[in-house]
């Protein structure tokens, strides 16, 4: 990533983090456990949607690392299927360094209260 590009992503980041940390010291264990437990049951939910989706069809969480793929979606990436999942790749890991600095500048600023 050129520097130009790494000032992009961190300038909308730098923004977001404050706000974060804010959120993130108020929450207790239980309210960590409890968002957890409502992504794996929406994975599983997806399980069966993606499943029956006859296109290509992908869940990454906010931070970008892609929990759930079908193969179409793998098909169309070219990647493996099984490393589509359990956030071993990032989806701006497979975009083009401008659409990855959009993901982030646009992504951030519509997910920022």
């Amino acid at each position: 990533v050129s520097p130009e590009s790494r000032q992009a992503i961190l300038q909308p980041i730098s923004v977001l983090r404050p706000k974060f940390r804010s959120i993130a010291q108020s929450l207790k264990d239980i309210d960590l456990v409890y968002v957890e437990e409502a992504f794996e049951r929406l994975l599983l939910d997806y399980d069966r949607v993606f499943s029956a989706m006859g296109i290509p069809a992908c869940l990454w969480r906010r931070t970008g690392e892609i929990y759930k793929a079908n193969k179409g979606f793998a098909d169309l990436v070219g990647i493996d299927v099984s490393k589509l999942r359990d956030g071993r790749l990032c989806i701006y890991e497979l975009m083009s360094e401008n659409s990855a600095v959009n993901y982030w500048e646009g992504g951030i600023s519509s997910r920022t209260p």
